[in-house]
Parts: C-alpha cells; sequence; structure tokens
C-alpha cells in the first residue's frame, strides 16, 4: 500500500477512573454506622431506588475529621485524574454540591440515571456487603450503536460493570448513565456518592 499522510483525531473519548483507600472506608463504615438514616431522607428520585436507605444531600459538608479528610481525598483524587487527562500539573478548586450514602439492604436497586449540574461524579464503596450477590454498578455506553463489525471500534457489551470492592472509589463524568443492577446479599451494603464542580485552575 502507497503511503498516505494523514492525521489521526479521537472524538468522544470517556475517561473513568479507579483509586482505592480501604482505611478511609473502614473510618467511614464507623462513621455512618452512628447515623439513623431511615428511608429517602434526600426526597429525591425516590421512585427508582429501590430497598436501601439514602442520607440528606449534604453528606460532605459536615464539619467531623473523616468527612474533612474524604472531602481531601476526594479532591486530590479528581486533581490527579484531570492532570492525567490534560497532561499538566495544576491544583484546581473544587466543590461539592451533593453528597449522599446509600446503605443497600438485600434485593435493593437503583435504576438507570444520570447526574446533572455537575462535571464528575464518584461512588466510593464504603463496604462491599456479601460476595457474588450483584450489586454491581453498571455504566452505559453514552455511544448509542446497534452494529458491531470486525472494524467496529466499540466493545461488544456497551457496558462496563463495576463489582464493589471495599475502599474502591470510581471517578466518572456526569453524563454517563449507570445504574445499581440488584443486590441480593443479605449483609448491608454502604456506598457514598458526590458530584463535583471543577471551580477554578490555581497555577503554581
Amino acid at each position: 500500500m502507497e503511503e498516505v499522510e494523514y492525521q489521526r483525531r479521537d472524538a468522544f473519548p470517556t475517561h473513568m477512573f479507579m483509586f482505592a483507600n480501604v482505611d478511609l472506608a473502614i473510618r467511614l463504615k464507623k462513621y455512618i454506622s452512628k447515623d439513623k438514616v431511615k428511608g429517602i431522607e434526600s426526597g429525591v428520585a425516590t421512585e427508582v431506588k429501590k430497598n436501601l436507605d439514602e442520607s440528606d444531600f449534604d453528606f460532605l459538608k459536615r464539619e467531623d475529621e473523616v468527612i474533612k479528610e474524604s472531602v481531601q481525598y476526594f479532591s486530590d483524587s479528581i486533581q490527579i485524574a484531570l492532570n492525567d487527562i490534560f497532561q499538566e500539573k495544576v491544583a484546581y478548586k473544587i466543590a461539592f454540591p451533593d453528597s449522599w450514602y446509600h446503605i443497600c439492604r438485600k434485593n435493593s436497586s437503583h435504576e438507570t440515571h444520570q447526574h446533572s449540574n455537575c462535571s464528575w461524579c464518584g461512588v466510593f464503596y464504603v463496604t462491599s456487603g456479601d460476595a457474588d450477590s450483584g450489586g454491581q454498578t453498571v455504566f452505559l455506553s453514552p455511544i448509542g450503536s446497534n452494529f458491531k463489525d470486525e472494524g467496529s471500534p466499540l466493545s461488544n457489551s456497551g457496558i462496563v460493570k463495576v463489582t464493589p470492592e471495599q475502599g474502591t472509589l470510581i471517578l466518572f463524568p456526569s453524563y454517563l448513565q449507570h445504574y445499581q443492577s440488584l443486590y441480593t446479599g443479605n449483609s448491608n451494603r454502604i456506598t457514598l456518592g458526590f458530584n463535583s464542580i471543577i471551580m477554578e485552575r490555581i497555577q503554581s
């Protein structure tokens, strides 16, 4: 084949990042176990949440030390992710307008949804619950396609499944639709979620 000059331009990439901090998860579990949350206290989208309890949406605004450490850890993780994407080393001022936790009971689920009014979202597994009991976080491809051949760059399934492991943090862009599959374990599972806004780039 004759050599041809060309340019490659990748469009619409979707970045996801995973971090791990088991120590923080253990301390958050102890902290959350003292709360007496019951039902969907946030009052948000109650119809898509089954057999789970949800705190209000101001969880990361509390003044307790473990919450402040959590905010710092999540902020640091987002900064690492952004620096990786943009191939730079700068700091960011990050806000968390919404944050909450779920206590997922036996046969809990959270139907397909996406988050609004933010750029990056996070799911942090405080506890993983019973093994082999479902409850994965499932992300749907943002690119609609119903055809695949040997030249298709998309995956076969069009989904990404993440099995909960204590201390795992998932960061993902807010436009990704996702859901929690049915969790059938007998032990309660605790997950922490947040929305974030990148307020400012801080040059060093």
